[in-house]
Order: structure tokens, then C-alpha cells, then sequence
């Protein structure tokens, strides 16, 4: 655990220093504020885990466990082979390495529409679309029963989408909006 923009420097953290795989460090106490966790192997400065900033509130007080990677987005390259898992006493929370992407499945449900592409960052639907041809009842990635959930990886944060009429771009069917992904 080290300041937000803090580079990682071995036996310089604020918090946990070199613990183990397997053990506990025992318990720390640090000051409220903004911190980033890293896990990294040891000797090493590269992270196998970074949670970007989070905001530890003062009096809390938690127990934080290491655990094996419990997301889909691990199966993306480069994923974190790990996830944090956070206890308050009274409620339960996991961090997940900062670049875990946001996962999206898309589902046309409107009976009375005929299909439709989806654009992502792409507001003047100029280019290939992200999703295309989706038809009513369709799913997208599709589901495969038995088998492990495609969903199409995105980064967190603003992503914009449009939907237009299959192969149709100049037909907008919803047109661009923000959402924001975590």
C-alpha cells in the first residue's frame, strides 16, 4: 500500500511490507485517506495486482484478503491473477485490478424493431460496428450453454454506443449515448 502516484520501491510501502503468499501481515494501521494497493511478486517492482486509488474512510476497520482472480475478465490477456476481498463487519466488497475491463452483453428486445447494429465510441457510425445484424430475441456475445460467458470486453469508465438499423447506419435506432462502465 503506497500513495496514489507513489512508484513502487521494495521495503518503502506504508502498509503490509513483504508478506508472504499464505499469511497474514497482522494488523496495520494507516491514516484516512487515498492509497493504491499493488501486490507484486518478490524481489519485484511489477505489479500483479493494482487497484488504483481507493479512499479508506477513518475508523474503518477491515479485513483485506488476496484471493484467486473471481471475475470473468480474468480470461483476458493480461488480466490480474488476483482480486482483493474486503470486510467491514457489516458488509462485504471486492477490488479488482484497475484494468479489469467492464463486461457487456447486448440483448435486442424489441419485438416490433427489425435488426440492429451497435457502434461503441463511434457516434457518427462510421465504420465496422461492434456488434452486427443483432435480430429480435438475439443475443450478443452469444450465450453458449455449457461452455464459459463471452461477453464483449470494454474499458471502465465513458463508453459511448449507437444503434442503428442493420446495415443501415443513416437509420438511427438510439442514438449515441454515454454510459458509464465499471
Amino acid at each position: 500500500m503506497t500513495a496514489p502516484n507513489d512508484a513502487i520501491v521494495p521495503g518503502t510501502a506504508i502498509a503490509g511490507g513483504s508478506t508472504p503468499f499464505g499469511a497474514a501481515s497482522g494488523q496495520l494501521q494507516v491514516l484516512a485517506g487515498d492509497y493504491r494497493i499493488r501486490v507484486t511478486a518478490p524481489g519485484s517492482t511489477m505489479p500483479l495486482f493494482d487497484s488504483g486509488t481507493v479512499s479508506l474512510p477513518a475508523g474503518a476497520d477491515l479485513l483485506v484478503i488476496a484471493v484467486d482472480n473471481t471475475v470473468a475478465g480474468r480470461t483476458q490477456p493480461g488480466a490480474s491473477p488476483i482480486s482483493l476481498l474486503v470486510a467491514d463487519g457489516t458488509s462485504q466488497f471486492e477490488i479488482l485490478d484497475q484494468s479489469t475491463p467492464a463486461e457487456v452483453r447486448v440483448v435486442h428486445g424489441v419485438s416490433d424493431a427489425n435488426g440492429v447494429d451497435v457502434y461503441v465510441n463511434d457516434p457518427m457510425a462510421a465504420g465496422t460496428p461492434a456488434i452486427e445484424d443483432l435480430d429480435y430475441t438475439e443475443v450478443a456475445p452469444a450465450i453458449n450453454v455449457g461452455a464459459p460467458d463471452d461477453y464483449l470486453a470494454l474499458d471502465a469508465g465513458t463508453t459511448n454506443v449507437l444503434v442503428t438499423g442493420a446495415n443501415m447506419p443513416g437509420f438511427i435506432a438510439i442514438p449515441a449515448t454515454d454510459l458509464d462502465l465499471a
